[in-house]
């Protein structure tokens, strides 16, 4: 009866609203307008890390080779390269690590670089994740006028939640080192904000 009240709610609210409440424990799921495509913001961060420890793990990429930052790698709002010397030697895993817990526009735009937006795709297809795809980098305003937008849907938030907890991203260890990267978010001022001491 809760599930059915809340999505009676949800029905009402006027904008472009999707949610999955999931019992990983259960299986059972609510869900409204579970495949409707979303504008993703950083959401789409969720994707570049997952492609990353894939190619982490295929030795496609070398996680502790360093990558010099440059000025033009550089863009505005979240995170910490923006703000740091040109020329700053960063480690590949650290990118990724910045791009999640500081949700680090210039690490995020310097791995899709490396990664290639083609690749990240293909990986998203791989762990049955179409629902999210990469169009263009963050901050990037010419592109964006063009129509491109990097989207996501509330199934494949779900999908990438539920496979990383049951271990089955890249591998058992990568799914743990993901989970524990985003554990570490240090962003938390909208909906984990509200469950703050709700555990």
């Amino acid at each position: 009866m809760l599930y059915k009240d809340l999505l009676s709610g949800l029905s009402a609210l006027p904008g472009n609203l999707s949610v999955w409440l999931e019992d990983v424990s259960s299986g059972q799921t609510v869900c409204h307008r579970p495949d409707e495509d979303h504008i993703a913001a950083s959401v789409i961060k969720l994707g570049v890390l997952l492609t990353a420890f894939e190619a982490f793990e295929t030795g496609a990429l070398d996680p502790g080779q360093l990558y010099s930052v440059k000025p033009e790698d550089k863009v505005p709002s979240c995170g910490a390269l923006t703000y740091l010397h040109d020329g700053l030697m960063v480690p590949h895993a650290d990118l990724a690590v910045l791009m999640i817990i500081l949700s680090d526009n210039t690490a995020t735009n310097i791995l899709a670089d490396i990664l290639g937006i083609g690749y990240v795709n293909g990986v998203l297809e791989k762990y049955g994740l179409s629902g999210m795809c990469l169009r263009r980098k963050m901050f990037d305003g010419e592109a964006a006028a063009r129509g491109l937008e990097n989207t996501v849907t509330a199934r494949a938030c779900a999908v990438f939640f539920r496979r990383l907890l049951k271990g089955e991203l890249v591998s058992p260890d990568a799914s743990r080192k993901m989970l524990s990267i985003l554990s570490d978010q240090r962003l938390n001022g909208k909906i984990p904000f509200y469950l703050h001491g709700q555990g």
